[in-house]
């Protein structure tokens, strides 16, 4: 397994790093470390144009301070993973474009990132980096955040580890839902790991059909319900057999599985909230062109902006 890992020496970076430490992987994981210097032309110098001369020095001093950001990165990685498994490499770029390339040239299986970086909240916080990097990735990108205040009082309370064990996989019956359950199942996971794989089913609105003449309230009722009803049938089914799946292939851990009514974000968010959950792994096709991006909006960025925990998006 490839494993790209982007940091810019933040904290939210550096708790990335930490869970990424905690977490088990295959035997054969390699990692590349990567930090990206977002270096338009004279920076320094139209950042401080009084500082003359100077500012070539200080660019470079910058540059350095990137590069000391890389090496502590792959210090620590080396330690879990072993230095012949660790590689680093600073990047001259646009961020929202070398992490991309990065992935594509070196053929990355998963890229690794901090909940948000060191710039302006209004960039960082889930922001342009993180989301033009999940809408164009060409492989599964991973979100991790530390534990949250929230998560760690109700984790306490429940006489829980504080460390990541609980994973939420939300799944439905298209493909690549499929292909994150297939993932999840290759990979390692915490021995006494918890498992919770629920459905979401959507009832019918049938609210703009209610005032139409020629249709009869009772029957839009019947159907509706019939629709529902068949829905979780369907899911329940599905909740079941991958539930069977992973009492299989993890015999130490706590499986439980739940079909849900209701709107899938925020069903999602809420379980993922009051569970707690400490990672969040949902599918998603590759997104490509406007329509697109928007019917992702509605559940999976809304999961990667709002979840309280770490969210992995499979493709």
């Amino acid at each position: 397994m490839k494993v790209l890992m982007a940091t810019d020496g933040s904290v939210n970076a550096d708790a990335a790093i930490d869970v990424m430490i905690h977490r088990p992987w295959p035997a054969d994981t390699r990692v590349k470390v990567i930090t990206i210097a977002d270096k338009s032309p004279d920076l320094v110098s139209k950042i401080f144009p009084f500082l003359g001369e100077s500012a070539k020095k200080v660019e470079q001093a910058w540059l350095e301070s990137c590069q000391a950001v890389v090496d502590k990165a792959v210090a620590k990685l080396s330690a879990k993973f072993g230095a012949d498994k660790v590689e680093g490499e600073l990047i001259e770029g646009d961020p929202k474009e070398a992490i991309i390339e990065a992935a594509q040239t070196w053929l990355a299986d998963l890229i690794v990132v901090g909940a948000y970086g060191t710039r302006s909240a209004a960039d960082h916080l889930i922001g342009s980096v993180t989301d033009v990097v999940v809408t164009n990735s060409p492989c599964a990108v991973s979100v991790l955040r530390g534990v949250s205040p929230g998560t760690a009082i109700k984790e306490m309370e429940n006489k829980q580890p504080l460390e990541e064990d609980k994973y939420l996989l939300t799944i439905d019956d298209t493909p690549h839902s499929r292909a994150a359950v297939e993932s999840v199942l290759r990979r390692p996971w915490p021995e006494e790991a918890f498992f919770k794989v629920i459905s979401v089913v959507q009832p019918v609105d049938v609210g703009p059909f209610k005032n139409i003449p020629l249709v009869n309230p009772k029957q839009l009722s019947e159907a509706a319900s019939k629709d529902l009803e068949e829905k979780r049938a369907a899911a329940g089914a599905l909740v079941d057999t991958t539930v069977k799946e992973f009492k299989d292939k993890f015999p130490s851990a706590t499986v439980s599985g739940e079909v849900i009514e209701g709107h899938p974000r925020e069903a999602i968010l809420q379980v993922a909230s009051e569970w707690p959950a400490d990672l969040v792994i949902c599918g998603s096709r590759k997104i490509k062109g406007l329509a697109n991006e928007i019917r992702m909006g509605a559940v999976s960025k809304a999961i990667l902006f709002h979840s309280p925990c770490s969210v992995e998006i499979v493709r």
